[in-house]
C-alpha cells in the first residue's frame, strides 16, 4: 500500500521549517525493458535490482544495475510446495534482501552471489500476518519491526483502532518490545442499494520508516513529527521526539480529510545510509470531469517530481528535481549515484535513468 505523505523542508524541536532545498534539476536517460511487468515491490541491492511483478508466471525478477540487464527470474506462482501467492519486500537496509508472501506465511532471506540470486534462509511462521493495515521492516538477521493495529475485528465497524510498532524474534515469534506510534485505523461501513454492506479501513497519519543497522526513523510528514530510536538485542533505545509533540487524542482530533485535499503532495522514504535519508515527493494537481451519464470523476494529475536528500534529523541537504514527472515509482541505487523511475501504469515500458552527485 503507497504511503500518502507530504515533503519535509526538514522540522526542528518546535515543528518549524528549516531553510529551503537547494534544487538541481536532473534529465534521465531511459531504458527499455523487454519483459512485459507489473512490478509492485522492488529492492536496489548491492549491484542489483530485483523486482516483484503481477500476472507473471514467475514472480521475482533479476536485472544488473546501473545498465538494467536483465539476469534471470524465479519463484513460481501457484500451489504447488515451492511456490508462492503474493510476496513483498520487507524494509530492510541497503545490504539486505528478506521477501515475505503475506499468503503462504512464508518469509525469506536473499542474497546475490555471482551474478545469481539465492536463498539463503526460510522462516516457516507468517511474520507479518494477514492483519489488517500492517508493515513490516527487519532488524539485522533475528528482528522484526512490524506496525500493526490493536484490534482488526471486521464486526466492530465505526471502530478506532491505535497502531502499535512490535519489535518480534523471528525464530519463534515472540515479542520482544513495542511502543505507541501515531498512526490509527478506521473501519467504516456503507450499503449499496441492494443492501450489501462493505467495509473499508483506512489509515490515518502512517509514518514513513528509514533503517541503517539497528537505527530507526518514524517520519509523520501530516504533522512533521519525527520517531528515532535503535534497537539493541531486541530491545527499544535511545528514543527521540522531533517536532510539537501530539498526543493521541490531538492526533484522532485533527481534520484529516481537509488535510489530505490540502496537501496535494505523495511522498514515501525510498532509500538511506548512515548519512543520508531519500524522500521520493510527488506533487499533483486535481482536475474534475463530468461523464455522460453525469458522474463526476476526479483525476490527479502530475506536475513535479523530486527525490529530498536529508540527514536524520530531516534538515534538507539537496532537492533532485526529475524531468519525467508522470513516473509513479522512483528507488535510489546508493552505490552507483543512480535514481530510477519509471510509470506503472505504462506496463514497466522504460525505465528512466537519474545521474546524481551527492558530496
Amino acid at each position: 500500500m503507497p504511503l500518502l505523505l507530504v515533503a519535509c523542508g526538514g522540522v526542528d524541536n518546535e515543528g518549524g521549517k528549516d531553510a529551503e532545498f537547494k534544487s538541481i534539476s536532473l534529465c534521465a536517460d531511459s531504458v527499455a525493458i523487454n519483459e512485459v511487468l507489473a512490478p509492485y515491490s522492488c529492492k536496489v541491492v548491492d549491484g542489483s535490482v530485483l523486482l516483484v511483478s503481477e500476472n507473471t508466471s514467475k514472480a521475482l525478477f533479476h536485472y544488473r544495475l546501473p545498465d538494467w540487464t536483465f539476469l534471470d527470474t524465479m519463484f513460481a506462482r501457484g500451489e504447488g510446495p515451492e511456490d508462492v501467492g503474493f510476496p513483498i519486500f520487507m524494509d530492510t537496509d541497503e545490504h539486505s534482501v528478506w521477501l515475505t508472501d503475506i499468503m503462504r506465511g512464508n518469509t525469506s532471506r536473499l542474497s546475490i552471489k555471482e551474478g545469481r540470486v539465492n536463498v539463503d534462509t526460510v522462516y516457516s511462521q507468517n511474520i507479518t500476518g494477514v492483519r489488517i493495515m500492517v508493515d513490516a521492516a527487519m532488524m539485522g538477521d533475528r528482528y522484526t519491526l512490524e506496525r500493526r493495529s490493536s484490534g482488526g475485528d471486521w464486526n466492530n465497524i465505526d471502530k478506532i483502532y491505535p497502531d502499535y510498532l512490535y519489535v518480534t524474534d523471528v525464530t519463534d515469534g515472540s515479542i520482544k518490545d513495542s511502543m505507541t506510534v501515531y498512526s490509527y485505523n478506521e473501519i467504516e461501513s456503507s450499503t449499496n442499494e441492494n443492501g450489501q454492506t462493505s467495509l473499508l479501513a483506512r489509515i490515518r497519519n502512517a509514518p514513513a520508516t528509514a533503517i541503517c543497522g539497528n537505527k530507526v526513523l518514524l517520519y509523520y510528514p501530516w504533522m512533521d513529527f519525527v520517531q528515532t530510536f535503535t534497537v539493541n538485542d531486541g530491545h527499544i533505545e535511545d528514543y527521540r521526539e522531533i517536532g510539537q509533540h501530539r498526543t493521541f487524542e490531538e492526533v484522532l482530533a485533527m481534520d484529516w480529510k481537509e488535510i489530505y485535499e490540502n496537501r496535494r503532495k505523495y511522498c514515501d522514504i525510498i532509500a538511506c545510509d548512515d548519512k543520508y535519508i531519500y524522500l521520493r515527493v510527488s506533487e499533483y494537481e486535481i482536475e474534475s470531469s463530468t461523464n455522460e451519464e453525469g458522474e463526476k470523476t476526479i483525476n490527479e494529475i502530475p506536475h513535479r517530481l523530486y527525490v529530498d536528500v536529508c540527514d536524520w534529523e530531516l534538515k534538507p541537504i539537496v532537492r533532485y528535481d526529475l524531468d519525467k514527472v508522470s513516473a509513479r515509482e522512483c528507488v535510489v541505487d546508493i552505490y552507483n549515484n543512480k535514481i530510477y523511475a519509471w510509470n506503472s501504469d505504462l506496463d514497466f515500458e522504460n525505465v528512466y535513468i537519474y545521474s546524481y552527485n551527492l558530496k
